[in-house]
């Protein structure tokens, strides 16, 4: 696990874009923290892929979020997801890679909030 951990880390997706030393160190805990169940069961996840909808059958809003400096195959693939889901709106978050709320929490906040806003009251 140590080994993975450190692997994890070292990927391009977990370079983060700002200097904050707090946030570098709640992704390191972060990394640090998971326990890696997922990767010591894998029939378990195997056997969930069948009983998922197609996304467009689903009905509700969802909120595709990014970051503008994210890997150009992340940004491509929420905009793929946001044109074929019904409901679904696009965020792209300044400043930030592919973790937006370490690397721009107060704009990936700002985004999350308006969208649950415009969305808790309704039904669905």
């Amino acid at each position: 696990m140590a080994s993975f951990r450190r692997e994890w880390a070292a990927h391009p997706l977990m370079s983060l874009k700002t200097s904050d030393p707090r946030m570098r160190e709640m992704l390191r805990a972060m990394i640090m923290r998971y326990p890696g169940n997922d990767l010591a069961e894998p029939d378990v996840i195997a056997g969930m892929s069948g009983a998922s909808a197609p996304l467009g059958s689903i009905d509700l809003p969802v909120l595709l979020i990014t970051g503008d400096q994210d890997l150009p195959s992340r940004n491509q693939a929420a905009d793929q997801l946001a044109a074929q889901w019904a409901r679904a709106e696009r965020a792209v978050i300044a400043g930030a890679g592919h973790l937006p709320n370490l690397d721009n929490p107060k704009g990936y906040n700002a985004v999350v909030r308006t969208f649950l806003e415009r969305h808790a009251t309704s039904r669905g």
